[in-house]
């Protein structure tokens, strides 16, 4: 009993050792495992814009080789292990391209289902995708952004809902309420110093940050960097199941 418990856990474990192997390179949307892609610098921008222009968060990963998995399943646990889009909202898409066998899949999220009905992708998928992965180009994967994108903002699901528009307005006003709070209690600390003491707290504080300054300052040097851009994926966006599978 032991030996067959042992013999199926190495079997669940090799289904799942390619997905779980694979972590997003820091800094880009184009995950190229397979190296089929060549120069990815136009298609990331280009899900970078789909992003910044709709909210929805994309990754396209190619792999080596499936092993016994199918396209489909591996789609699903990548998506969900990387947990593409906002929980809650479910706005993801990945693109999965695979060399052996030659498949190709989009996944996509549960809250995009309706913008982006299986038939829409599949066959976008087979006019402009299939043809440049042939040819070793990308410029199918970049006009397919384009067309997502476009049936995204026609389908009206690049806006903010009702309740995120709300909630986002309730921040607004909080955060005016409480810079009013701080700016008046800056008032009167001012006040009260130069009115009992004649400055010299004030004084004494300033003083010291400008110390410090200076001292991080030659501490430091040319130690600074700036942010690498936003973060990518780990949302805990969810599939819903949806999406079309091709060959290439």
């Amino acid at each position: 009993m032991k030996k067959s418990a042992t013999i199926l856990l190495v079997l669940l474990l090799s289904l799942s050792t390619s997905v779980f192997a694979l972590s997003p390179i820091p800094g880009t949307n184009v995950h190229d495992y397979a190296h089929i892609l060549g120069n990815t610098r136009e298609l990331d921008q280009r899900i970078e814009t789909l992003y910044e222009k709709t909210g929805v968060e994309m990754a396209v990963v190619t792999v080596p080789k499936l092993e016994d998995e199918s396209i489909e399943l591996f789609s699903v646990k990548l998506f969900e292990q990387w947990g593409i889009g906002k929980k809650g909202v479910d706005k993801g898409l990945l693109l999965v391209i695979s060399l052996e066998p030659r498949l190709m899949r989009l996944e996509v999220g549960y809250g995009l289902e309706g913008a982006l009905p299986d038939s829409f992708v599949g066959l976008k998928l087979q006019e402009l995708v299939a043809p440049s992965l042939a040819k070793n180009s990308v410029s199918g994967l970049i006009e397919y952004v384009s067309v997502l994108e476009g049936r995204i903002i026609s389908q009206g699901d690049a806006s903010l809902s009702a309740k995120d528009q709300v909630q986002t307005h309730t921040e607004r006003k909080q955060n005016s309420l409480g810079g009013l709070i701080l700016f008046l209690l800056i008032v009167v600390f001012v006040y009260v110093d130069y009115r009992f003491t004649g400055g010299f707290i004030l004084g004494s504080l300033l003083g010291s940050s400008q110390r410090r300054y200076y001292r991080g300052s030659s501490r430091s040097g040319s130690n600074r960097s700036s942010s690498g851009g936003r973060s990518r994926y780990g949302g805990g966006g969810k599939s819903g199941g949806g999406g079309a599978s091709s060959g290439w």
